[in-house]
């Protein structure tokens, strides 16, 4: 057969070359066909042509044997061979060879900037928390001229510590919805590639993978785990769905314990950063547990495997088993935390809403707007377990108090 064709040998004829065979090459039957350089087939018999997760991840050729890339194996090259392990998924996957310490290495750097993140969050936290004459006892010591100069001269540099904290905090608080869209829009995006198919350039396609794994708390999805431990895709699945539950339920005892203790304001930050966990865990981990009944089909008897994790026999039992743990996270994250929102500011919502649209029928929409503000805000000062709920509506109009749910949802929909 010329170029651009190979011998059909069940039909006796030439046929086109399928998309991912070269082109260039006479006399090529179905056996034959030279693949380019990120395609992949099922067998030598198979007339069928995969794109491979990442071109990087194919070499190509006419030997079936040899299709993929140094420490690639499996269905479109995208498993991970003994002795690499997987950072990354799908099209951002790469197989990181487990020599040297160099994954401890990795692993323990991303710990550790995690760990310092959170401790960082929490210090900050519990600085800007005003002490009410804590220090009041250092000011008026009467030990002594020397001691007093001391005390006084360490509890201003202390004030100052946390007025600047203070400052950071209440910047931060002003910057929240800016960061609310920035951190929702990376948790969007990070997502297109997997529910639209979406092949997005590589470079942006890194940057995207790592600063979705950032805003979504995936970590795992940047360690080689796999050179110290089991790792896959149902594992990571487990861990994604438990860990913060189990962190939100002890935030939720922290929280009613404060409470119990007549520490209001303490238990409200608590509750407020259990909020802020749930905004930032809903996407992941919504979107894991929709992962898992994606599958693909190969030709022939090759069989069935996760999309996300073709290591994966979506024909397995164990497999199914997961199936159904999924479905039951579905209703925990997806389903429970906007459900949990609704239940949250219903029950505050003539707090929430002090009549904003009658406001702005008498007054008009920009005096309206002000009084319904400051009507809240008074609200917020006579009632303090409404401050406990701030991350949900401070960003949105008195009126449009419940728009977090609105948000969230579309979230989930995209």
């Amino acid at each position: 057969c010329p170029k651009g064709k190979f011998m059909d040998h069940e039909t006796a004829t030439c046929e086109t070359v399928p998309e991912g065979v070269r082109k260039d090459i006479e006399g090529m039957n179905v056996t034959s066909q030279s693949l380019k350089a990120g395609y992949w087939r099922t067998s030598a018999t198979s007339r069928k042509v995969y794109q491979c997760l990442s071109p990087d991840h194919c070499i190509g050729g006419d030997d079936i044997d040899k299709q993929c890339k140094e420490g690639h194996q499996g269905p479109k090259c995208g498993v991970c061979s003994d002795g690499f392990a997987s950072t990354g998924s799908s099209e951002t996957l790469k197989c990181n060879k487990c020599e040297g310490g160099n994954a401890t290495q990795t692993i323990i750097i991303y710990l550790s900037i995690f760990a310092t993140v959170v401790v960082l969050v929490v210090m900050v936290t519990c600085c800007c928390k005003k002490r009410n004459g804590e220090d009041e006892v250092a000011l008026t010591s009467d030990d002594g001229l020397d001691e007093g100069r001391s005390n006084r001269s360490t509890s201003a540099r202390a004030e100052r510590t946390l007025s600047r904290a203070e400052n950071v905090m209440e910047g931060i608080q002003e910057a929240q919805p800016f960061i609310k869209i920035i951190t929702s829009y990376f948790q969007i995006i990070g997502g297109l590639s997997w529910s639209l198919s979406i092949t997005f350039p590589p470079a942006f396609r890194s940057f995207v993978s790592f600063t979705s794994s950032i805003v979504n708390l995936d970590f795992l999805n940047l360690m080689p785990l796999g050179c110290i431990t089991t790792s896959d895709f149902h594992r990571r699945l487990v861990v994604m769905t438990l860990v913060p539950l189990v962190v939100g339920f002890l935030m939720i005892l922290a929280y009613k314990a404060f409470k119990a203790a007549g520490k209001k304001q303490r238990a409200n930050e608590i509750f407020g950063w259990f909020l802020f966990l749930s905004f930032l865990v809903l996407p992941s981990v919504s979107m894991m547990c929709f992962q898992q009944f994606g599958c693909t089909t190969f030709d022939g008897d090759y069989g069935s495997y996760l999309t996300v994790d073709l290591s994966i026999d979506c024909d397995s039992a164990e497999h199914k088993f997961y199936d159904k743990y999924s479905l039951f996270f579905i209703g925990v994250y997806p389903i429970g935390i906007p459900f949990m929102y609704y239940l949250l500011l219903k029950r505050m919502r003539q707090y929430l809403d002090p009549g904003q649209a009658d406001l702005e029928t008498i007054y008009g929409p920009e005096e309206g707007l002000r009084r319904a503000v400051e009507t809240r805000k008074r609200l917020e000062a006579e009632h303090e377990d409404i401050g406990s709920l701030t991350f949900l509506y401070s960003s949105y109009e008195p009126k449009y108090y419940y728009y977090e749910i609105v948000e969230t949802i579309r979230k989930l929909v995209l």
